[in-house]
This record gives structure tokens, sequence and C-alpha cells, in this order.
């Protein structure tokens, strides 16, 4: 497995990907409505491999698309047993216990093959996309697309797509110094039908419902922190107070997206006496977190962006009384 993964990451760091020109934006687009289409509208099932740094987890999935219902179940392989159940925008969570629901929610958070948004259209404005040389994955041929952020703001994505349906089969998030810093890849796969109906059925008695991403948005909100830096393309989708574990106060909770790459901002009230929770970074695959004391109140950004991006927007979050 570990030659595996040097073989990816030095395969991307050669891959010739200013070699292949620019897509218009109408060709583009249609293309990314194909792979969305793809994701939800065929019926596959396999075992894929998510590495983060030097870590390799693997899930197995079965996605079942009939008579207009798509139906999906994915559970974890490796570490702590949860299942993720879906019917059409119906997410539930299953699992032994409290801490393995709470795993299942996390892992939410990247659900391949189905990374673009529904709507991917709106990528093109802060996207250019390529398209590049032929592979094979998992005994599939398939060509890899490249997502190239127009500015210096965000990673690139790279997708391997399958030649007869184009299912996504692995995308590869990649840094400006061309380094695979997250990637997702079926190690087993088959397409077509979902013959055993099990396959799609939870099989842990304990659920909790997962909430969709957005809906969550109150307009005009006097109080809104504001972000003086935030990248072009990203637009807010979510405003909440929540209580969280151990915090006196509620927490708020922004959520930006720019339909691929998201961020979250955290206002914490009144840390001021716990100062060893003040400052931080932290870092994993493409998750970079930055958090830095305004006064009594903790700012934290959350995302998939790189280290300057999460900086830059964290040092620009002005409070507002």
């Amino acid at each position: 497995m570990h030659r595996q993964v040097l073989a990816w990451t030095a395969w991307l760091a050669m891959a010739p990907a200013w070699a292949a020109s620019v897509l218009p934006d109408g060709e583009a687009q249609q293309l990314l409505k194909r792979y969305v289409g793809a994701v939800r509208q065929q019926s596959y099932a396999g075992v894929y491999l998510h590495q983060v740094g030097g870590s390799v987890e693997s899930y197995r999935l079965a996605h079942s698309h009939e008579g207009g219902i798509w139906r999906e179940k994915r559970e974890s392989l490796d570490g702590v047993r949860w299942e993720l159940v879906r019917q059409g925008n119906e997410l539930t969570a299953y699992g032994p216990d409290a801490h393995a629901l709470a795993e299942a929610k996390l892992a939410t958070q990247r659900l391949f093959p189905e990374l673009l948004p529904d709507s991917p259209a709106e990528l093109t404005t802060v996207y250019s996309v390529r398209q590049l040389e032929q592979d094979r994955v998992a005994g599939y041929d398939c060509h890899w697309t490249a997502l190239e952020p127009r500015d210096n703001a965000r990673y690139a994505y790279h997708f391997c797509i399958e030649d007869k349906t184009s299912l996504p089969l692995r995308i590869s998030v990649i840094n400006g110094r061309r380094e695979v810093v997250e990637q997702f890849t079926f190690s087993q796969l088959s397409i077509g039908p979902v013959r055993d109906r099990s396959a799609l059925r939870p099989t842990f008695e304990q659920q909790h419902p997962i909430m969709p991403a957005g809906g969550n948005l109150e307009d005009g909100r006097a109080d809104r922190p504001e972000i003086k830096v935030t990248p072009a393309g990203f637009r807010l989708l979510r405003d909440v107070r929540r209580t969280m574990s151990g915090r006196s106060q509620p927490v708020r909770h922004l959520v930006y997206s720019d339909g691929l790459a998201s961020f979250s901002v955290f206002i914490e009230p009144g840390v001021a006496a716990n100062r060893s929770r003040l400052a931080g970074y932290f870092a994993r695959g493409a998750l970079r977190a930055y958090s830095r004391p305004v006064g009594d109140t903790l700012v934290t950004v959350v995302g998939d962006l790189p280290d300057a991006t999460i900086q830059s927007i964290a040092n620009s979050v002005q409070l507002k009384p």
C-alpha cells in the first residue's frame, strides 16, 4: 500500500497538466454536469480508499439508481465501525454507539465520488477545466480532467472519469507545488445494478439523521461577523449558533463554499480565561485550521484550502457588537 501511495504522488508530480488547453466554459460546464449525473444516476458497488498524508482508510460503497430513486450505503472498513445510509436527499448515520455516530457525521464532509455540487456551472468562474491523458483505475479505462483554480486561493482537483459512464473513479487534491494532499480512489468496483439488496440496508439499530448542508441562513443579521478577505466565488451557506460540549456560551458557526471547496468560521465568546485555547494551527491532508483571539473571543477558520488562504480569512474576520 505504501508503494501505491508513492506511485500516485510521483505520477501526479510529473503529469503534464499544462500541456492540455483549457476548455471553453460552455463545454466545461456540460462535462461537469455529466460527471454529476453519473454519480447519482449510475448503479455501482465497490471499495474505495481515502488517502490523507501518509494514512489510508478504506470504505465499502453500494449505490443503486432504479426507477428514478437512488439509494446508497457506505461503511467504514477500518477503525470505528459506522454506516451512512441514503435515500434521495435523506442521509442517516448508523453505528453501535454515540462515538461511532459522531465519526459517521464527520465522514459526510467528503462523500466520494460525490464531491461536485448539483449545479456545477458556477465552478467555471473560479476554476478552469482541462482534459488530460488516459489512465486505468480499478480495471476501468478513464481519462483525467483537471479543475485548476484561476487564483492561488484554493487547491486544484483532478478527476479520473470512466470512459463509458462518466463516473469519477479517482479524485486527487493538488496543492500549488503539484503535491497530492488528499486522494480518493476505487480499489474495487463493479458498475451495474446492485444485486444484493442487503448491501443497501443498515446493520445497526442506533441511528442519527444528518441535516442537509443548507437551510439555516438568516439574511440581514446585523451582528453577523464581517469577513474582509473572502476568495472569489465563495458564498455564505449557513449561519447558526450551536451549543458545544465544554463551552459556556453558544458558538456561532458560518459556512462558506464555492461549490467544491468550503470553509467554516467559528466564533467562540468568553475564552479569555483559558489562554491555552486562544491560538493554534492544525493541518491534515487538504484540511487546515487556524485560530486567533479577538478580545475575549476566539475566531477559528477551518477549511479545505491552502494555509495562506485560511490564515488570511481568519485575520480578516471583524466582529460586531
